[in-house]
């Protein structure tokens, strides 16, 4: 009997089993509440009061740390035991400005951001209430967390500063669908800011010098010329531009953002040289072209930096949650790589995965964005038994997570 099967076993899971099904009701409610407080990247303030006041109303002492996580921790019996943690991001991709009205029909619940990732936060409600209810008592610690910054330009700095201030030894992120799905492996991503600015002036009387508008488009047309791979997958995407001032001026400043990615760290840097060579070398290129006084200068800012990184599938999260998936009549499926704030631990050699939510949604990142609950407890279910083989329990199962030296 392997120590999943021995936790389906215990009574006080099987109560804490039942109060997740039990809960579900207050969870959906929860998670239409929380939906409602506008969350972008880097301005999730308002979430964070919101998710530590529901730990406190639960009689935990939630902490809120320097970039604005907010957790509660379940002490473990054995001081010397590994720490766990689960998380949901507190963070969304829409902007303040976004109307967030919840509406329903037949079932279905729309409104930005009610999937990714604001199902996750509840889920987590929802766990910490079933350890206090049921009294369970890990051997480990578990952290129930709710993170900023994981979207877009957020740049991981939630799970970042997790791990500078942390002794984590595992770590599991709710953020995505299906329940027997696990995500292993983390996609890369460096995010560029690159400006090249000049004199400007008349697009008539200064004709003649260089233009940074030009300069971008030139590194731009070089940029398109390269191919990504297929395996490892690796891409790459100029997806905003700017600059200029007027069809008759010649522009003083261009900016574009660069997007690169990979779910090979070498594959990330090789890409990462080439294409910042290619900017540079457009500047002088367009210099070069005029042969006048003025020169066009570059600025290459990084805005983003996720790490790749990969892990055994036949390693500790798979084979844990194998166990898990089976001991509830499912099979575990492996997903493709992705971008999440998994990608931190993975690339720290800690133990991560993602696992998946509760029901089904849709639509995610679009102002259309749905859920349906049907069922949602199987979700919390999955985490809770992935949680306690993680961190073991006491009386029942040592912990399968190693403690990090």
């Amino acid at each position: 009997m392997n120590n999943v099967e021995k936790l389906t076993q215990d009574p006080k899971v099987i109560q804490a089993m039942a109060f997740l099904k039990e809960d579900a009701e207050r969870v959906l409610k929860e998670q239409l509440e929380i939906v409602q407080i506008p969350a972008p990247s880097n301005d999730e303030g308002e979430r964070t009061e919101d998710f530590a006041r529901r730990l406190k109303e639960m009689g935990y002492e939630p902490t809120i740390d320097g970039v604005g996580n907010v957790y509660a921790v379940v002490p473990g019996a054995d001081p010397q035991g590994p720490t766990v943690v689960v998380a949901g991001h507190l963070d969304t991709v829409f902007p303040r400005t976004q109307p967030l009205e919840v509406t329903e029909q037949d079932g279905v619940y729309r409104c930005p951001g009610i999937c990714d990732d604001t199902r996750a936060l509840a889920e987590v409600l929802s766990l910490a209430r079933a350890f206090r209810t049921t009294g369970l008592q890990p051997v480990g610690n578990l952290i129930l967390c709710g993170n900023v910054g994981e979207e877009g330009l957020g740049d991981l700095r939630g799970c970042k500063e997790l791990f500078r201030t942390l002794p984590i030894d595992a770590f599991l992120s709710l953020d995505h669908w299906g329940v027997e799905d696990i995500l292993l492996d983390a996609t890369g991503s460096r995010r560029y800011q690159i400006t090249y600015t000049a004199e400007g002036g008349h697009s008539f009387g200064a004709f003649g010098k260089p233009n940074p508008i030009h300069a971008m488009g030139r590194a731009i047309g070089a940029i398109a010329q390269l191919e990504g791979k297929k395996e490892p997958k690796t891409t790459f995407n100029v997806g905003v531009v700017s600059g200029g001032a007027s069809v008759n001026s010649i522009a003083s400043q261009a900016q574009m953002l660069v997007d690169i990615r990979s779910n090979s760290a070498q594959c990330l840097a090789e890409l990462e040289e080439t294409i910042l060579k290619l900017a540079r070398q457009a500047a002088q290129q367009e210099t070069d072209h005029w042969n006048h006084e003025d020169s066009v200068k570059i600025d290459v800012k990084l805005i983003g930096d996720r790490p790749a990184g990969t892990q055994d599938h036949n390693g500790l999260m798979a084979q844990t949650f194998s166990q898990v998936t089976a001991a509830l009549g499912k099979e575990m499926r492996i997903s493709d790589p992705g971008s999440t704030d998994c990608n931190v631990p993975v690339s720290l050699g800690v133990p991560a995965a993602v696992l998946g939510y509760g029901g089904t949604g849709g639509d995610c990142h679009n102002p259309r964005e749905w859920y349906r609950p049907d069922p949602a407890y199987p979700g919390p279910r999955h985490t809770l038994l992935m949680l306690l083989a993680l961190a073991g329990l006491e009386g029942v199962c040592p912990p399968a997570a190693p403690k990090r030296s």
